[in-house]
């Protein structure tokens, strides 16, 4: 952008900058994954703050807790939800990028031995069973969150590291 195209406001007034819409759009989609992120993280780490606030609001404050995450993990995916479709349809990602391994602590929560993780998002994290709901336990959940940061990194918005092979200065 050449000095030109910017557009300055009068002194009382902030500066305006015209940005790229596409740019805007990425920057925007990116905030609202580390937000959905950041909240489902916060019940990881705040558990018992989550379960003392919830205590005072529900008659089954773990199973509101419980829904609660659950919904939290699916927001993440939600928001990853057409990002993955693109890099699936693009090969930046493969079907084996959606599927996770059923192991035996959850394995009563399915039909098969692995798990499409649209499933998860689609359901909000609830899994059916005989007319009851139940949710996935907090280590399955973990082993999801992990698939849909690898996922982040496949598509390119993930940390990226480098590896350091000169001495360190100081």
């Amino acid at each position: 952008m050449s000095d030109s195209e910017k557009v300055t406001a009068d002194e009382e007034s902030s500066n305006i900058l015209v940005v790229d819409p596409e740019d805007y759009s990425k920057t925007r989609k990116l905030k609202s994954i580390q937000e959905a992120k950041d909240h489902y993280k916060s019940f990881i780490v705040e558990e018992n703050e989550w379960n003392r606030r919830l205590n005072d609001q529900y008659r089954n404050p773990r199973e509101a807790y419980d829904r609660q995450r659950s919904e939290a993990l699916a927001m993440i995916g939600s928001e990853l939800l057409p990002l993955i479709e693109r890099g699936l349809e693009k090969g930046g990602l493969s079907e084996s990028d959606m599927t996770l391994e059923v192991d035996e602590g959850v394995y009563s929560y399915f039909d098969s031995h692995e798990v499409d993780i649209r499933e998860i998002i689609e359901t909000e994290g609830r899994i059916l069973d005989d007319g009851g709901v139940k949710y996935l336990p907090r280590y399955y959940q973990q082993k999801i969150f992990r698939q849909f940061e690898r996922i982040e990194q496949k598509l390119g918005f993930g940390l990226e590291l480098e590896e350091d092979k000169d001495p360190a200065e100081i």
